[in-house]
């Protein structure tokens, strides 16, 4: 038996072969998985699929840095890439203190200037940087 899982949200997220916390067996309207904002996309509703056009939803102010540091990993967005990144920086001063925001930090805010100077660094856009803080609220 196939199940129809979704993510933190409520919207379809693909199928499992094994029964999990935010599965059911009711197959969705519609088994696309787009993140097109406007795009219909089934979202669960306590007992049911609904068809709505996708929303990302909020950008979280703030996430745990080890669930970043996962999310970026998984981005294919390395520790030492992030390293080299900082390490690039004009300012001796403040490479010193990223590092330590990184490697000592319990959460990361999404405007903290480290962040807004990490996402271009790294080629990340705007959005890409809202998505990566989206699935870090996620893990």
């Amino acid at each position: 038996m196939a199940w129809h899982t979704w993510d933190a949200a409520g919207w379809y997220a693909g199928t499992a072969e094994d029964e999990g916390a935010a599965c059911t067996s009711i197959e969705p309207p519609t088994l696309s998985t787009t993140t097109t904002p406007g795009e219909p996309r089934a979202r669960w509703h306590r007992y049911e699929w609904r068809t709505e056009p996708y929303s990302a939803g909020p950008v979280p102010v703030a996430v745990p840095m080890a669930s970043a540091l996962v999310v970026m990993l998984r981005a294919g967005i390395t520790e030492e890439a992030i390293t080299a990144a900082i390490n690039a920086m004009p300012d001796a001063q403040a490479n010193a203190e990223a590092l330590l925001m990184l490697r000592r930090s319990h959460q990361i805010r999404r405007q903290h200037p480290l962040v807004l100077a990490l996402g271009p660094a790294l080629g990340l856009t705007t959005e890409q940087v809202d998505d990566l803080f989206r699935a870090a609220a996620a893990l």
